[in-house]
């Protein structure tokens, strides 16, 4: 088919969703309308995300209450001088929000917010475009089966990641985090289990060790211009099935909470804690306060294993910890939003040889 019609559920928060759409509107099918989710709605999103979150032990509650105690009694250590400010990295998807809106108002195309995705007066609309393909990019809602059938030639989701690996929420984190040896992206048709229809078009992303979050997310959306190009030759070929994805072969993620991004000296061997700094905004804590992690590699230490947490010394500048079997090389720290060489800050806030840092079922971090 030349050109079918269609519609593009978008998450408008996301830059990748935006990389996405905006190749749908220069060289994918004809779009009749836009849905984005409202505010709203993505306030009852981040509420149920919350509520599936494992709730916190009280005993772990308790220690963070004696941490904090420890942290204002005593004093926490100041930040030493020569610090360099810690810049959040932001993604540009090359197109805002509302340069999107703006382009798609310029070509007729509606935009409509959604509330609620499983609505029946939604799906009555949908239906009366009769459109051809549903499409989605960073769209939150999840499709119930009555919506998936509307479209004639099927649904189909785009993915940031080399599936089946990393199906579910965050999968550009969690492709750094749980240690892929590729990224990707992937685009699939949607089915009654998320993120686990045929593929319709995929492109891997291998990974080397300079790679990291802001890397990734940008090779990411590099990929979008080729992925939609390769859908729409997928589209117009008349193809209506996909590869079969391996199930076997599949993993599944969760919106990832504060305590992913803790370091776990006791359960995590060098090369995961790698792998989870690498993801971003990793970190342990030291005397109740939070202590960035922004680099660190594996250390080929020959020595005894050590208790976990345990500061074996440096390699240079960089801070050696005992790790689950191993021992991690920490290159650089962040301490109260600066980043310093790992050295100049130890010796400034009490980190020696023969400390341990604090273990991540310890304490709770203090605002």
């Amino acid at each position: 088919m030349d050109n079918p019609a269609a519609i593009l559920f978008l998450g408008k928060r996301s830059p990748y969703g935006l990389s996405v759409a905006r190749c749908l509107l220069e060289s994918g099918p004809n779009l009749r309308r836009v849905l984005v989710p409202t505010k709203e709605a993505w306030e009852r999103l981040a509420r149920l995300n919350g509520s599936m979150r494992t709730p916190q032990p009280s005993s772990m509650i308790s220690r963070a209450v004696r941490a904090a105690r420890r942290a204002f009694t005593h004093g926490a250590p100041a930040a030493p001088p020569g610090g360099e400010p810690v810049i959040a990295w932001e993604p540009d998807a090359g197109i805002t929000a509302k340069a999107l809106l703006d382009d798609c108002e310029r070509r007729g195309i509606p935009w409509q917010a959604v509330d609620r995705i499983r609505s029946r007066a939604l799906r009555r609309e949908i239906a009366a475009l009769r459109p051809d393909l549903l499409l989605s990019a960073s769209c939150p809602f999840i499709f119930d089966e009555d919506l998936l059938d509307l479209p004639r030639l099927g649904s189909i989701n785009f993915h940031p990641s080399l599936l089946p690996r990393c199906r579910g929420c965050h999968p550009i984190y969690w492709t750094l985090a749980s240690g892929e040896a590729s990224g990707g992206v992937t685009a699939h048709f949607m089915s009654r289990e998320v993120d686990a229809g045929d593929i319709v078009a995929q492109i891997e992303l291998p990974l080397s060790d300079r790679d990291d979050y802001a890397s990734l997310y940008r090779r990411c959306m590099k990929a979008s211009p080729e992925l939609v190009a390769r859908v729409v030759r997928f589209v117009r070929s008349g193809a209506v099935s996909g590869v079969r994805q391996d199930g076997a072969r599949a993993t599944f993620f969760n919106e990832d909470t504060e305590e992913d991004h803790r370091i776990d000296w006791s359960r995590a061997d060098a090369a995961r804690i790698a792998a989870r700094v690498r993801a971003g905004q990793a970190f342990t804590t030291w005397r109740g306060e939070r202590l960035g992690i922004l680099r660190a590699r594996p250390h080929p230490d020959g020595g005894a294993p050590a208790q976990p947490g345990l500061v074996k010394g440096f390699d240079g500048s960089s801070l050696l910890v005992a790790c689950a079997g191993s021992t991690v090389a920490l290159e650089s720290l962040a301490w109260r939003s600066m980043r310093y060489e790992p050295q100049d800050l130890c010796a400034a806030i009490g980190i020696g040889k023969g400390t341990t840092l604090e273990n991540s079922m310890d304490v709770e971090t203090i605002p």
